[in-house]
């Protein structure tokens, strides 16, 4: 009995998030209802509209991070984005997956980490157990595949993402407040 209790309300989390939630024009009422699924975002940090998200409160956003329109977050396996993240237009970071070597195509969920100063240029796809080490980035369109540790201050690109060269970032990024409260 409590197992249908607890689906009816991740079910119900889901569709307040990805139904409600998504669609309000103002991101910081967006950030403190997402807080209030139990998502854990930092401050100046900004989900913009129509991103989904599934199983919020088993997502950690830091500080000074976006993600912009129409992204996917996937809080099933744990997902950890750092500070001064940049996650882009149509992005998605999946932590579920099928094991597809077995006849019941066994479900399982891995963490993704994301830490500090990475960017995800548009459309780019992080599959489940990766790790995005400080400051590297992921080119638009790239896929890193499971179980990938993209190196610090490294650009990685195409499908699947390969180290393609150094970022060179000197320092922290320090990205400028965002003052218009509609998007």
């Amino acid at each position: 009995m409590k197992r249908h209790i607890k689906a009816l309300l991740a079910g119900g989390l889901y569709l307040l998030c990805n139904y409600f939630i998504t669609y309000i024009p103002c991101w910081t009422i967006r950030k403190l209802l997402y807080r209030m699924c139990g998502m854990k975002i930092g401050k100046h940090s900004r989900i913009m509209m129509r991103t989904h998200v599934t199983i919020p409160w088993r997502i950690a956003i830091g500080e000074n991070t976006t993600v912009n329109e129409f992204c996917y977050l996937d809080g099933r396996g744990g997902l950890t984005i750092g500070n001064n993240v940049n996650v882009a237009l149509y992005s998605m970071l999946i932590t579920g997956t099928h094991d597809h070597r077995v006849p019941e195509f066994t479900f399982y969920t891995e963490p993704i980490v994301v830490e500090d100063d990475v960017w995800l240029a548009a459309r780019s796809i992080v599959l489940n157990g990766s790790h995005l080490e400080k400051a590297c980035i992921v080119s638009a369109g790239s896929v890193v595949m499971p179980r990938t540790t993209c190196k610090k201050n490294s650009i990685y690109c195409g499908v699947p993402a390969a180290c393609v060269k150094e970022r060179r970032l000197e320092g922290d990024l320090e990205p400028g407040r965002w003052t218009m409260h509609f998007r």
